[in-house]
């Protein structure tokens, strides 16, 4: 991703939009993905229609201690925009949920 045509090597004076340059974010995608010993496969996906920095994901969703990875994708007006890599693993805990 280039940034738009200004001192390239200071980010520190651009808004979020300038250094983007897209829509405003209005909610995230959040991929879940399940690990059985060395396959990881897509089980689903949550919208977020917020702009949030944390979320709990639904119960139900998730499998106590059951091991999981994430991608997040944030959406505009336009879409949805690319997903991020995969989050590091993380197990589930009885009766606990992850934020």
């Amino acid at each position: 991703m280039s940034l738009p045509y200004r001192d390239r090597r200071d980010r520190s004076n651009y808004t979020i939009l300038e250094f983007l340059g897209g829509s405003t974010i209005t909610g995230y995608v959040i991929s879940i993905y399940v690990i059985s010993g060395s396959d990881v496969e897509q089980c689903d996906t949550e919208s977020i229609n917020e702009v949030t920095t944390s979320h709990i994901i639904s119960a139900g969703r998730l499998q106590q201690l059951t091991w999981y990875r994430f991608a997040v994708a944030a959406t505009t007006d336009d879409g949805r925009g690319p997903w991020s890599q995969l989050s590091d693993q993380v197990r589930t805990n009885a009766g606990c949920y992850i934020m």
